[in-house]
């Protein structure tokens, strides 16, 4: 009988909602996979305008190198930026499920070295529409931590190469991807 009144004053006494009142806005970072793991490589504002849709920006690097015995050094790096529109479609206890939409647009420059000296520099810009789906923990009316996973992309991409071959020519293209990216991120509401 102890136990029961001492866990029960606890859940009565935590009165404090565990999701922020709207309008107010959050902000965060994070890190996506496929990609360093626990690298920070993404930041965003999210924006709750009603109890169960919010608006995101992100902003986001894009960053590789390698180099081995087989393929020249390759190193890539950009930038891109999304906005994101998300509608809760469940909820349960301090878990909500979401529903993504949104567009983006990113840029990335690679640069290559081929032996013998020869390589060059290729930039490719990235339009984007994407769908897919997230979810959301609320630690407390504060802090939130979510996982999301764009599940479609439709993209268009444009790419110029800029390398010392003379058959190096630009290309444009569209593509519907159905490869998930996972992205984790933190948020502190104000």
């Amino acid at each position: 009988m102890i136990w029961f009144l001492f866990f029960g004053s606890i859940t009565t006494a935590h009165a404090e909602p565990v999701r922020p009142a709207a309008p107010s806005v959050g902000l965060g970072g994070g890190f996506s996979l496929p990609g360093q793991f626990l690298v920070f490589d993404q930041s965003s504002v999210r924006v709750r305008l009603a109890p169960g849709f919010t608006l995101e920006q992100a902003l986001f690097a894009l960053g590789t190198g390698y180099t081995s015995n087989d393929d020249p050094e390759q190193k890539s790096s950009g930038i891109g930026a999304r906005l994101t529109a998300r509608a809760r479609v469940a909820h349960r206890g301090r878990v909500d499920a979401y529903v993504l939409g949104g567009f983006g647009v990113s840029r990335d420059v690679s640069v290559s070295q081929l032996s013998g000296g020869m390589g060059g520099e290729s930039t490719t810009n990235q339009l984007s529409v994407l769908g897919g789906l997230g979810l959301e923990h609320w630690l407390s009316s504060h802090w939130s931590l979510s996982v999301d996973a764009p599940m479609v992309t439709l993209s268009r991409i444009s790419s110029d190469p800029a390398l010392a071959e003379a058959n190096a020519y630009r290309s444009r293209s569209m593509s519907l991807q159905t490869s998930p990216q996972l992205s984790m991120q933190v948020h502190l509401y104000l």
